[in-house]
Parts: C-alpha cells; sequence; structure tokens
C-alpha cells in the first residue's frame, strides 16, 4: 500500500499591478463582443428616450411687461397760515406688495382667461393631454367620471392654474417697477395675453383707488355735455334753414378769406400812409434847409411877339 505525502507548496502571489497588466485589450474586446446585444440595447434605449423626451418638449417665448407704481394725487396738508403745503410721500413697501396681489388676483386672471380663450384652447401638457384622451375613451366606453363641477368651469379653472403657473409677477429692487413675465408655446398668444392682462390690470386699479362717488358725477357732467351738445346742433340746423345756408362751412372758408384779403388791404394802405408821411417829414426837412430867397434884381423887357400880334 503507497502512502502519498501531502505537503504544502508554497506558491507566490503575483501583485495586484501584475495582475491587471495581463488584462489585454483582446480580454476588453470579447468582453465587449460577448455582451454585445445588451449594449446595442442598451444604446437604443437611451437614444429613444432622448428623442421621446426632446419631441415632448416644446420651445416657450416669454413676453414681458413692466408697470411703474406711484401715487396719483398728494396730500394736502392745512395749517393755520394762508399757505397750504403739498405733500408727496414716497411708495412704501407695502404699496408694491398690494400691487403686486393685485396683479395676481384670480378674478383678474380668470377674466383674463375669458377674454383670450385660453380655456377652449387644446391641451398641449401631458398630463392634462393624457386626462383629456383619458376622458375620451370613457366617454366612448359609455362611462363617465363624477364631477363636482361643469365641464366649462373646470375648464376655466384647469385655464387659470396653468395660467398662474407660467405667469411670474416680482417687483423689481430699488424701485417702483413690477416686472409681469408670461411664458407660452405661442408668441403671438404671449403678446395678447400680457396687452389684455395689463388693460384689465388698469380697470381694476381704477376701479379700487377711484374715491367713492366719482363715476357717477363723470357720468352725470358726461350727459349734461351730451344734452347741451344737442341742443347746440339742433339750433346750428335750424339756423341754417332760415338763413338759407347751404355750405356753411364752403360760406365760412370764402369769408375767412375775404377778412384775410381785407385785413392784407389794410395793412398795405397803412405802409403807404407810413410811407407818404415820411417823405413829407424829408421834404419838409429839406425846405426848411434851404436859404431864403432875396430880390437883387429887377428887368423889364419888352415881348416883340406879343407886340406883332
Amino acid at each position: 500500500m503507497q502512502q502519498l505525502n501531502l505537503e504544502p507548496i508554497n506558491t507566490p502571489r503575483l501583485p495586484a499591478a501584475s495582475l491587471s497588466a495581463t488584462f489585454t485589450v483582446r480580454d476588453g474586446a470579447a468582453i465587449a463582443f460577448r455582451h454585445l446585444w445588451l449594449m446595442v440595447l442598451s444604446f437604443l434605449i437611451v437614444f429613444l428616450g432622448v428623442v421621446a423626451v426632446t419631441a415632448l418638449i416644446t420651445p416657450k417665448y416669454q413676453a414681458q411687461i413692466k408697470i411703474l407704481v406711484k401715487r396719483e394725487r398728494a396730500d394736502q396738508v392745512v395749517s393755520a397760515e394762508q399757505t397750504t403745503q403739498v405733500v408727496n410721500p414716497d411708495l412704501s413697501e407695502v404699496d408694491l406688495n398690494s400691487e403686486v396681489e393685485l396683479l395676481k388676483s384670480r378674478d383678474l386672471l380668470t377674466k383674463v382667461v375669458v377674454l383670450t380663450r385660453l380655456n377652449t384652447r387644446p391641451d398641449r401638457s401631458f398630463s392634462r393631454s393624457a386626462r383629456s384622451w383619458f376622458t375620451a375613451l370613457l366617454e366612448k366606453l359609455h362611462l363617465r367620471l363624477p364631477r363636482a363641477a361643469p365641464a366649462d368651469d373646470l375648464q376655466i379653472l384647469g385655464a387659470v392654474r396653468e395660467l398662474e403657473e407660467n405667469l411670474s409677477v416680482e417687483p423689481l429692487k430699488k424701485t417702483r417697477l413690477i416686472q409681469v413675465t408670461y411664458a407660452s408655446p405661442d408668441a403671438q398668444l404671449a403678446a395678447d395675453v400680457l396687452q389684455v392682462y395689463a388693460r384689465l390690470y388698469l380697470e381694476k386699479h381704477l376701479a379700487v383707488h377711484r374715491p367713492p362717488g366719482t363715476m357717477d358725477f363723470f357720468q352725470e357732467q358726461t350727459k349734461q355735455y351730451r344734452k347741451r351738445l344737442n341742443e347746440a346742433e339742433a339750433g346750428l340746423n335750424e339756423f341754417s334753414k332760415k338763413k338759407g345756408v347751404v355750405a356753411p362751412q364752403l360760406e365760412k372758408e370764402i369769408t375767412v378769406r375775404k377778412v384775410n384779403d381785407f385785413e392784407t388791404d389794410i395793412q398795405k394802405t397803412h405802409a403807404a400812409i407810413a410811407e407818404t408821411e415820411q417823405r413829407i417829414q424829408v421834404l419838409t426837412e429839406q425846405e426848411a434847409s434851404l436859404p431864403a430867397r432875396m430880390t437883387t434884381q429887377v428887368r423889364t423887357l419888352d415881348n416883340s411877339l406879343l407886340l406883332q400880334q
């Protein structure tokens, strides 16, 4: 029976640098070829994902306006003296913040949505498009989701929410300006929305800061002036009928021309009078400068022609 003597053999260990040096380019190429389909599939997935995201992201255009906030009226300080001082206090941060909140008010945004018809525009965002597609699918399947409000109100609320997301209202530091920016995929729509927004804000600003009763006063004054204008026009028509005036404007122009010609003749006459007076004065001065005449000799001669006749 043979006996085996098993003794441990101390094999030398290679350092890590030598192990890394044994990994050649060929080994890397072998690994790459071994997982070629996995690499190609990963590249295609990443590429298609980038293309899909790029296609879904739409460009946005920004329209911008700046609103200057100032006090419309100055406060008058009445004192015991005869003079009245006018005080125009500086605009505070509270005033700017009040105007910002006024610009962000929900009723103002709702009016902008209704006038610009943002609630009737097709959905561009992915979430709203998916929701509309899902709702249309349920309607085809004769199924309906429970709604707490009518469809028009929901569309208006959604459009107002989207307008709030795309609208930026910020007061500029150390100025009296408020910068309003609106972003939209349609450049013309962005400009139209800000124009309507600025017009409605001015109307709301005047309605808030106008003293009570001012509108009624101006309306009453407008009615009175309109009544007087109608009476004056009626009197003018009656005068034209009585005097037989056919073309008042033409007769007015002819009369104005005659008056201008008459004034021109008067100016010419005044100029001729001034020139004649100046000549008289010059002749008078020349006459005064001539010496007096004295008779020094008298001759008497016969007129032979007269005597012959």
